[in-house]
């Protein structure tokens, strides 16, 4: 599924892709950019899955946002509905971050007992 991101640039899209938060020797956690489609990955899994993939820390992705709306509000063409795929596929690594962290330190105390 792919979506115009900004209306100044028609040739720019969004693809749907996934991003998953490496979480060592626990696997990872995954969502996509415009689903809410997630999964877990074993560690096996992961190590096999993971070859090739690039890591990007969650501050590298708010740096993206602001200069996403930043052209936004310079070029002036952005409408709602764009604006909103922006702040949700933001919103949505947010919450993949989030969920990895709980989902590590849930395992991590499941180890210790």
């Amino acid at each position: 599924m792919a979506l115009t991101l900004l209306s100044a640039c028609a040739g720019v899209q969004i693809q749907d892709h996934e991003f998953c938060a490496d979480m060592g020797e626990y696997g990872a956690t995954c969502a996509h950019t415009l689903t809410t489609e997630t999964r877990d990955l074993d560690k096996p899994t992961w190590d096999e899955t993971r070859f090739g993939w690039v890591c990007e820390s969650s501050d590298s992705f708010a740096d993206w946002k602001a200069v996403i709306e930043k052209l936004c509000s310079v070029s002036g063409r952005c409408t709602y509905q764009e604006k909103q795929l922006v702040q949700n596929f933001f919103l949505r690594m947010t919450k993949i971050n989030r969920k990895a962290q709980a989902r590590l330190q849930s395992l991590k105390e499941n180890d210790r007992d």
